[in-house]
């Protein structure tokens, strides 16, 4: 099985356009059989409708285009499409807040839920734009298969401080005891680290990241980008 992971494609921002151009094809070259985007969807969570309700003339409908160019393709091709809410998601258009309705009701799976693949013995936890309930978490992690847990906020190092220490704690120890990866965005970056022993990665940046499980369970986590074509990042994990 193979998903693949992309933050911030961010419609709209013509800089993040600049820096994520060519994944649309390496993504469909790679035929994931899943794709998850963690967080910053839009530039600031303008659909079609509220534009012209709130008299943006002129405004991108930014939903709609990365529906068009960023879902749907993968989705009729029979991918499954996760989609994780960021905080330039979160702009508020008179009473609403468009993208956040709108990627909620995708498939009705709401702002957070569990996406679960048991033939090879995994599940992605989709927490939002960061885990501020951990209890969410510790009710859904699972002692048999390896937990990917997708949020927007980076848990260390630049731009994580968007999020408390606090709640970053409380997610840190309910996280012992299991095989447990985290995937972000938000910091415009590609990148990997260590979180107080968590394995983590931030897929901001001009590269995509890679998730391989074999039948046996296997992960293998790489970087695949329109400059370098695979470039295997730290090691196999053995679930």
């Amino acid at each position: 099985m193979r998903i693949l992971f992309n933050a911030d494609p961010q419609i709209g921002n013509k800089w993040q356009r600049d820096r994520k151009e060519g994944h649309l094809r390496v993504m469909h070259r790679l035929k994931p059989d899943a794709v998850c985007y963690p967080g910053d969807l839009t530039e600031d969570g303008a659909d079609n409708y509220w534009i012209r309700r709130c008299f943006f003339p002129g405004r991108q409908n930014q939903w709609g285009a990365f529906w068009r160019e960023w879902v749907a393709p993968f989705e009729l091709q029979g991918v499954d499409v996760l989609l994780c809410p960021g905080n330039h998601d979160n702009w508020r258009y008179g009473c609403k807040k468009p993208v956040l309705e709108k990627i909620a009701a995708h498939h009705g799976r709401g702002l957070r839920y569990v996406q679960r693949y048991p033939a090879v013995r995994l599940r992605v936890l989709v927490c939002g734009v960061y885990p501020g309930d951990s209890k969410w978490i510790a009710n859904r992690l699972h002692p048999d298969e390896h937990n990917v847990l997708v949020w927007h906020y980076p848990p260390a190092g630049p731009q994580s401080d968007w999020w408390s220490d606090e709640h970053k704690q409380a997610v840190l120890d309910v996280l012992q005891g299991y095989r447990v990866t985290v995937v972000t965005g938000h910091h415009h970056d590609s990148r990997s680290g260590d979180w107080d022993g968590v394995e983590y990665y931030v897929c901001g940046g001009d590269r995509i990241l890679q998730l391989d499980v074999s039948d046996f369970g296997a992960l293998t986590w790489s970087w695949v980008g329109p400059e370098r074509h695979h470039d295997p990042v730290e090691r196999a994990q053995e679930v």
